[in-house]
């Protein structure tokens, strides 16, 4: 019986060739990936400030006057931190990526999500505002409307 020399296993070529396929699909996918994330968590913070919007009229039906913190609206604490799954942590967390904020205006009142930690490199949108009026801007370079 004649045995073969070689021995079974990957060459190191072979390994260098998988691995520099994998870099190029990471190089391709990371950033797909990484800007799902920002539009995810902007998704988020736009929907948790409709929802403040909605507790801050029902608070005007109530009161006739609008409230001037969010503890008022039965937030744990004004200004409180948003994480990327709608959560609240206090305003300092390190799971906030947005920190939502109310200001009062003299015809009535500002909600504002300004992004935090890894949401601070959506440069895109920026700080998302929404008026008492339902006007939403950005402070960011895109347009309001593709932002929201």
């Amino acid at each position: 019986m004649k045995r073969s020399l070689r021995s079974r296993g990957f060459t190191l070529v072979e390994l260098v060739i998988v691995l520099l396929i994998i870099a190029a699909l990471m190089t391709i996918a990371l950033p797909g990936y990484r800007d799902h994330l920002l539009r995810t968590r902007r998704a988020v913070a736009s929907s948790e400030l409709l929802a403040v919007l909605a507790r801050q009229e029902q608070f005007y039906i109530e009161h006739k006057r609008y409230a001037a913190s969010l503890v008022a609206l039965g937030y744990p604490e004004s200004p409180f931190a948003l994480d990327g799954e709608g959560n609240t942590w206090p305003a300092l967390a390190p799971e906030g990526v947005y920190l939502i904020d109310i200001s009062m205006l003299s015809q009535g009142f500002a909600l504002h999500a300004q992004p935090q930690r890894a949401q601070s490199a959506d440069r895109a949108c920026g700080t998302l505002t929404l008026n008492w009026q339902g006007l939403k801007t950005v402070t960011g370079n895109q347009s309001a409307a593709r932002c929201w």
